[in-house]
């Protein structure tokens, strides 16, 4: 027997939410904005790739291998999307020059663009799918900031709704633990 969803299913909406998000029209000023932080967190990406963090980090991605699904930001590397993701968050908060949500005292840049990142270029997603995906996980780091870091790499253009889901309850269950 199939259990109808919740009207109280709060993670079966954010969910919801999450798997239409890229695929929503963003306002100007939200396109402006998210372009902006994207571009701020490439650059402190580029940056750390030359520090000794980022040395290490594509050091160790380089050993685990891989299937080639995603570049690994100033190295010739194309590892898996969780790899590249680490190894450039790794280089993304190297140097301190990532961006910070004030609210949360956070650095949201150095996780969630290489994450959404990564899956992009895994789901070959455009440019605006990956702008929309990027907007709404920065949104909701104002519910809770695990929700945007731990759930970014399930917010591809193509992952199912049941594993989003997933991502969701996985990542409520580790900010009550935090």
């Amino acid at each position: 027997m199939v259990e109808k969803e919740s009207s109280n299913d709060i993670t079966g909406k954010l969910a919801e939410y999450m798997a239409e998000a890229c695929d929503l029209d963003l306002e100007d000023n939200v396109c402006i904005e998210a372009k902006n932080h994207i571009v701020d967190s490439m650059a402190a990406v580029v940056s750390g790739a030359r520090l000794r963090p980022g040395q290490l980090a594509v050091e160790y991605m380089r050993a685990l291998g891989g299937t080639p699904e995603a570049q690994v930001i100033g190295s010739a590397l194309v590892t898996s999307a969780v790899n590249a993701a680490l190894a450039n968050g790794m280089m993304g908060h190297a140097d301190e020059t990532d961006d910070m949500h004030m609210p949360t005292k956070i650095h949201p840049g150095c996780g969630i663009v290489p994450a959404a990142l990564a899956m992009a270029e895994r789901e070959k997603a455009s440019g605006r799918q990956l702008l929309g995906c990027y907007s709404r996980l920065r949104h909701l780091l104002s519910h809770s900031p695990s929700y945007g870091c731990h759930s970014a790499a399930s917010n591809s253009p193509r992952t199912p709704r049941n594993r989003v889901h997933l991502w969701c309850c996985c990542s409520s269950r580790l900010s009550a633990q935090a």
